[in-house]
C-alpha cells in the first residue's frame, strides 16, 4: 500500500503540475476517468472468482488476479501519458 501511494504521489506530482497536464483537460474528463479501471477490475474480480471455483484453488485465482491488475494498470497509466503527450498545450 505504501509503494502504491509513494508511486502514484510520484506520478501526480510530476505528471499533472510539473508537465501541467491541468491544462490539458477538464473537470468532466478526470470525473469519469477511472470508471473504465473500475469496470475492468470488476470483471477481472469475477472471471477470478470463476477460475477458484473451477480449479479448486485459491493461489491461482490470486495469482491472476495480482497479474491482470498490475499489467491494466501499467497499461492504462502508459495509455494516458501517451495521450497527454500528443495534445498541444
Amino acid at each position: 500500500m505504501l509503494g502504491l501511494t509513494i508511486s502514484r504521489g510520484i506520478s501526480f506530482v510530476t505528471d499533472y503540475f510539473r508537465r501541467r497536464e491541468y491544462r490539458r483537460t477538464t473537470a468532466q474528463r478526470l470525473f469519469w476517468q477511472p470508471y473504465g479501471r473500475i469496470i475492468v477490475l470488476q470483471i477481472a474480480l469475477i472471471g477470478g472468482g470463476i477460475l477458484i471455483k473451477a480449479s479448486h484453488s485459491p493461489l491461482a485465482g490470486l495469482i491472476l488476479l495480482v497479474v491482470l491488475k498490475i499489467a491494466l494498470d501499467l497499461a492504462g497509466h502508459f495509455w494516458e501519458q501517451r495521450k497527454m503527450a500528443a495534445k498541444p498545450s
